[in-house]
């Protein structure tokens, strides 16, 4: 029998470091989660990979790392296996062009590897359950703790497949649109190889909504509020200038985005548009959380 993980350890898991090549050959890294869309009136879900529009669009072939699953069905984490995307087959991009998102359809090619290479592999999927809705968004505070998880500069734990942890708050609203965009910011040093690192709500124990009042509120406890994917470079006469956060492996940040430790989110609940192009996709009904 597979053993028990907390949700802090499913997230090491969950998560996995992207790289790419463009056509001249030049690597980026970047981050990517796996995410479960449930079929509504089954126990089948349908598992995609999330990334970054920017990550995906001009991509000729990307790589990711995944680890062993041994019998038991727990990981072997010093076991990595290769995963190369198929680009050609493409990503699916959210329909609004100014939301920088994109999903794979990440089952066909694992079931490819497993077959070549004769092993199991092992990776945890997000629930769409647990991406905040607008109704809930409206118990969140102005500010609130956040955790992001991804490759910030590439760095990971090549030995055992792990990501790295950040913590930040949030240094705007996050019930509102931020300059009439769906997305917010967050504190946090949001760098190279960040693009596509999910964020989230992360209380242990009693959670404090925003009045104050100690609650085991559980659908706030570990919720997923957005995807990192540009960084501030300031604005002028009303306009906000920003730029995709770089994932070039010697890019770096322009020196006005660096100090002051700002990003933008995407809102978790734009993931909730690729329902409909799923469900015309795949030809079925999926679960719908809202």
């Amino acid at each position: 029998m597979a053993k028990e993980l907390s949700f802090a350890e499913q997230l090491c898991y969950i998560t996995t470091r992207i790289v790419t090549q463009d056509a001249n050959k030049k690597t980026y890294i970047a981050t990517g989660f796996f995410m479960a869309f449930q079929i509504e009136d089954k126990d089948e879900t349908i598992p995609v990979l999330v990334t970054n529009r920017h990550v995906a669009e001009n991509a000729e072939t990307m790589t990711i790392w995944l680890s062993e699953k041994d019998k038991e069905g727990d990981p072997v984490d010093k076991s990595m296996i290769k995963v190369d995307i198929s680009i050609k087959k493409g990503f699916i991009y959210h329909p609004n062009n100014a939301v920088d998102l994109a999903f794979y359809y990440i089952a066909p090619t694992i079931t490819a590897v497993e077959e070549a290479i004769k092993k199991s592999v092992y990776y945890k999927t997000l629930p769409l359950e647990m991406v905040i809705t607008d109704e809930k968004a409206l118990a969140l505070d102005a500010i609130e703790d956040v955790i992001m998880v991804g490759y910030p500069r590439g760095l990971w734990d090549n030995v055992n497949n792990r990501p790295i942890f950040r913590s930040g708050i949030t240094a705007t609203d996050p019930k509102v649109d931020y300059c009439d965009q769906r997305e917010f910011m967050i504190d946090s040093a949001c760098i190279q190889g960040s693009s596509g690192s999910p964020v989230l709500l992360f209380y242990k124990g009693v959670f404090c909504d925003k009045f104050g009042k100690n609650t085991c509120y559980d659908s706030l406890k570990v919720t997923l509020l957005g995807v990192q994917h540009a960084i501030p470079l300031g604005q002028t006469e009303g306009k906000i200038i920003k730029a995709e956060t770089p994932t070039a492996e010697n890019e770096d940040i322009p020196v006005i985005g660096l100090p002051i430790n700002l990003g933008y989110i995407v809102k978790a609940q734009c993931l909730f548009d690729f329902i409909p192009l799923i469900e015309k996709e795949c030809k079925v009904k999926l679960k719908h959380p809202q």
